[in-house]
């Protein structure tokens, strides 16, 4: 083994033994009563759960950015060209027990207090970003038109309480403007589990097998509303049986049948945020990819998804 294999596993073995160390924690605090400040402590000491959880990559990520308007819990850029004049955004974060969806009756839901001020706090920091009113002109930096808002709040399990039916999900999925998404904490969570190992496998180099070849195979969208709310349920719980990597990206569709190369861009099959940012309608042409070793079970299990029309998302809530 060379030593730059050797680093490489160390390297490896250091970022796993941070990662357990964090869901350990992680599961803490979804379990204890907390405030936003614990919240706050443990992603200051674990930025890589938003690198490794949310739907787009970041090339600097800073907390308690000082602003005209006041001061985001997170403030992030994506590096464009290679000047900092990409893409831009904030990240604001709730309390897990705080709710998402006001219900107004049976049909009709809205958004709560808590995440309509998230959204409101979101929209006057990522203002002030692009007018450059930074109140410590070292933390300036050229901002483009792209804007991304990500707010963590609640669980996943108001949502699926809350949303009965086909109405009620195009309601939820409505909520926020482009640009604005909302991640509850549970779903970090198993984000941030399913991107660890669950074992940890040495090998030496003289018994190494070769790395499994990648799958990939095209679909069709074929449900008459697309990849909403449900369908990006159900793929992203699919997707989290499987240890081995899945995207998805989008290319193209019979009424757009070319697309441009930032919207060509893989999203992680096990995050519904991802999935549901395709923004997939009916028609739209999807290529999946698949690596590792329960590649082929995944794409197998992926397919009958496609091929039924996501006929299990609409039976499961029957």
């Amino acid at each position: 083994m060379t030593l730059k294999q050797r680093r490489q596993l160390l390297v490896a073995a250091a970022d796993s033994a941070a990662k357990r160390k964090a869901i350990e924690r992680f599961d803490y605090l979804l379990n204890a009563k907390t405030n936003e400040n614990d919240w706050q402590k443990f992603f200051d000491e674990n930025p890589f759960i938003f690198s490794d959880t949310l739907s787009i990559k970041f090339d600097g990520l800073y907390r308690k950015v000082p602003l005209v308007s006041g001061i985001p819990d997170y403030v992030f850029y994506r590096n464009s060209g290679g000047e900092i004049n990409g893409d831009f955004g904030v990240i604001e974060l709730k309390r897990p027990d705080q709710t998402i969806i006001g219900e107004y009756s049976s049909k009709i839901i809205a958004p709560s207090y808590h995440l309509r001020i998230a959204q409101q706090q979101s929209t006057v920091y990522l203002d002030a970003i692009q007018r450059g009113a930074f109140i410590n002109r070292d933390d300036f930096f050229m901002a483009g038109n792209r804007r991304y808002a990500f707010i963590i709040i609640g669980s996943s399990n108001e949502i699926s309480n809350k949303c009965h039916d086909e109405i009620t999900l195009m309601q939820y999925y409505k909520f926020l403007p482009p640009g604005f998404y909302v991640y509850t904490y549970d779903e970090l969570f198993r984000m941030l589990h399913s991107s660890l190992p669950s074992t940890v496998q040495v090998l030496f180099m003289s018994a190494a097998k070769e790395p499994p070849e990648e799958l990939v195979r095209e679909f069709t969208v074929l449900n008459k509303l697309g990849i909403h709310v449900r369908p990006s349920d159900l793929l992203a719980r699919a997707a989290n049986r499987f240890t081995s990597d899945i995207s998805i990206t989008k290319c193209g569709s019979v009424k757009e049948p070319y697309i441009t190369t930032d919207a060509n861009k893989a999203a992680n099959a096990k995050s519904i945020m991802a999935v549901l940012m395709l923004e997939a309608v009916q028609g739209t042409r999807l290529s999946v990819r698949a690596k590792g070793i329960d590649a082929e079970a995944a794409m197998e299990q992926i397919s009958s998804i496609f091929e039924s029309a996501f006929e299990q998302a609409y039976k499961r809530r029957r």
